[in-house]
């Protein structure tokens, strides 16, 4: 029983979900607010067929997040593909300036140490990463296809 009612939960949660992706992608694309009458009536039919066309040929990829593959329609998969190469820009911008805060602060805070406490983090560095070495080393070693 108690797995019936969860089930029935899901359901509608699901539903609620793809419902709000539908309202997203009407308001993204203007379907919502469109008005009949602002239209120009003489506008030529050969453009809107020519459309899709130039879409096929530059279908829009990307990666969809967890567990959608199986949920969303191809419509709703080449919306959100569309949405990632649009925020993609400046996600790479705001990545950039993150990159540049992080540097900062790290030598903003090497700058505190003195020479003989550097030395003793670069060994420690170097320690690391000659165990890391030797730890993949032997992974590759033993996963490797014997010749």
């Amino acid at each position: 029983m108690k797995m019936a009612v969860s089930h029935a939960i899901g359901r509608r949660s699901l539903a609620c979900l793809a419902a709000l992706m539908l309202v997203g992608c009407m308001a993204d694309r203007g379907w919502a607010q469109e008005d009949p009458a602002a239209e120009p009536a003489a506008e030529p039919a050969a453009e809107p067929a020519a459309e899709p066309a130039a879409k096929q040929s530059a279908k829009p990829r990307g990666r969809l997040p967890n567990f959608y593959r199986t949920v969303v329609t191809e419509e709703q998969r080449e919306a959100i593909y569309r949405i990632q190469a649009d925020s993609a820009t400046e996600i790479k911008a705001l990545q950039a300036q993150i990159d540049a805060l992080v540097a900062d602060r790290d030598a903003k805070v090497q700058a505190l140490l003195s020479p003989e406490q550097l030395q003793k983090i670069k060994q420690a560095e170097a320690e690391s990463k000659a165990k890391r070495d030797v730890k993949k080393a032997a992974k590759d070693a033993t996963t490797a296809p014997e010749a």
